[in-house]
């Protein structure tokens, strides 16, 4: 967590305020170009990556559609494509929460969610 507390920290995200990203991987990418690591050396799609499975889902229309659609698929192909889109956008939720956040003590809520989904999945073995 400390890596991605240094990037929220000392990243300036106010020149993405007017632009548009047209997938995640050119959203992390254009991150990436002016970010400084912190202490592990990781790169900011690599500590998006690093902390998928804690990342709490924030369920939007466009999320849920994705993970309906998923259900819905017969096609091994189509699923990995359609599970992939799911986590890109949980992805890109995520970071908005935390880009919207107001003050140190809403990334701290959001940080504990997150501690709190990685506890349980340490505990329950998943």
């Amino acid at each position: 967590m400390a890596d991605i507390k240094h990037l929220f920290r000392e990243y300036d995200f106010g020149r993405l305020k007017k632009m548009i990203f047209l997938n995640a991987e050119s959203f992390f990418s254009f991150i990436d170009i002016g970010y400084e690591p912190g202490e592990t050396g990781l790169s900011f799609k690599e500590i998006i990556e690093a902390i998928e499975p804690f990342i709490p889902l924030v369920i939007s229309d466009d999320c849920l559609e994705a993970y309906l659609l998923t259900a819905l698929s017969r096609d091994s192909e189509e699923l990995e494509r359609l599970q992939n889109q799911f986590m890109q956008n949980a992805k890109i939720k995520f970071v908005k929460n935390i880009f919207n956040a107001r003050s140190d003590a809403d990334l701290e809520e959001i940080f504990d969610i997150c501690r709190t989904i990685r506890d349980y999945k340490e505990k329950s073995g998943g």
